[in-house]
């Protein structure tokens, strides 16, 4: 057996992860409201459809948007609502058998702004995986998007997102939610080229597969620090 790992053990994992997961979801819904009820639902619901179920959307040409906005977007939104005063960016409220939904659009399409880098980087690694998969996966049945639209065509959307995760950034700095320090962010499309026109020259899941992960960590830990480096500037 693989890894020497037997299967009671293994499902034991899965129900202890799960069941520790829920529990914290439950605790922080405890603690702030409905609507973080309702995405961490959502999210547990996309999380386990992934894989699980008669059509699993790994099995679909959808893989790279859900992944990406559940990972890249609901996360950080959660995370801001948490954060912020009061209801700021949205909230749900259940008054008599009525549900009342608000919505600060501007603030969450800011949110959602801030958010892209992040999604099309989690979107990029999906589909890194499922190119380098391409052939598996047309002899299982496992239509993605790869499969669709093909391997040059994915490559080309491989390159694509990430000018668009740059492009965000610019957009950012115009709408003066970026502080300028962050254009320092920028330099690193010099190293993700670099590892993006390996990808495109070698597709493999042993050889490069590994840059789009790279790519990921690269562009959000320089985005972290000169956040970070933006925030002591503010405070000296």
């Amino acid at each position: 057996m693989l890894y020497k790992l037997k299967e009671p053990a293994v499902v034991a994992v899965i129900i202890t992860l799960l069941a520790t997961a829920v529990g914290a979801g439950i605790a922080l819904f405890l603690d702030t409201g409905l609507l973080i009820l309702l995405l961490g639902g959502l999210s547990f619901a996309v999380g386990i459809l992934y894989s699980f179920g008669p059509i699993p959307i790994s099995r679909m040409p959808l893989g790279e948007l859900f992944s990406g906005l559940f990972m890249g977007f609901v996360i950080i939104f959660i995370s801001t609502w948490i954060h912020v005063d009061g209801n700021t960016l949205a909230s749900l409220t259940l008054d008599g058998g009525m549900v009342n939904l608000q919505v600060n659009l501007i603030e969450v399409i800011l949110v959602f702004l801030i958010s892209v880098p992040a999604i099309l980087g989690i979107a990029n690694i999906m589909l890194a995986n499922n190119i380098c998969d391409v052939e598996d996966d047309i002899e299982n049945k496992r239509y993605t998007l790869p499969v669709y639209i093909g391997c040059p065509n994915s490559m080309i959307l491989f390159r694509v997102l990430y000018f668009m995760a740059y492009l965000d950034l610019i957009v950012l700095l115009i709408l003066r939610v970026n502080p300028v320090i962050l254009l320092l962010v920028l330099l690193t499309i010099i190293p993700v080229h670099k590892n993006v026109k390996r990808f495109m020259a070698e597709p493999s899941k042993e050889k490069t597969f590994v840059t789009a992960v790279q790519n990921f960590v690269l562009m959000n830990t320089a985005r972290i620090a000169a956040l970070g480096a933006a925030v002591l500037l503010t405070a000296l």
